[in-house]
């Protein structure tokens, strides 16, 4: 049996210049939980482009929990409590911008 091919348009990738933003911020506040003026800023330029390029939520989450996972400082620690807290708040953060934005 042949399976319909999904015509379902891919959206556009984030501009890597905001990924970049969002990787430095992202970094900041894996330094210093307390760094969160920046973060939400750039969280919202991503939520911004996010809806523009109609990114869905779920893909944009999915996107920031990779960035988190990809930064030394989360990858490494051996008590990663923190930084499983530091990730709830950046989820709701990320939900925060891309829906009060509007």
């Amino acid at each position: 049996m042949m399976m319909a091919h999904d015509q379902t348009p891919t959206p556009p990738p984030i501009d890597a210049g905001t990924i970049a933003a969002v990787r430095s911020a992202l970094l900041a506040y894996a330094r210093d939980p307390t760094h969160t003026e920046q973060l939400r800023s750039t969280l919202g330029d991503l939520a911004t482009e996010a809806r523009a390029k109609s990114v869905r939520p779920e893909k944009l989450l999915v996107l920031l929990k990779e960035m988190w996972g990809s930064i030394a400082e989360v990858r490494q620690a051996r008590d990663g409590a923190p930084f499983e807290h530091m990730l709830r708040q950046l989820i709701t953060m990320c939900i925060d911008v891309y829906y009060g934005d509007r």
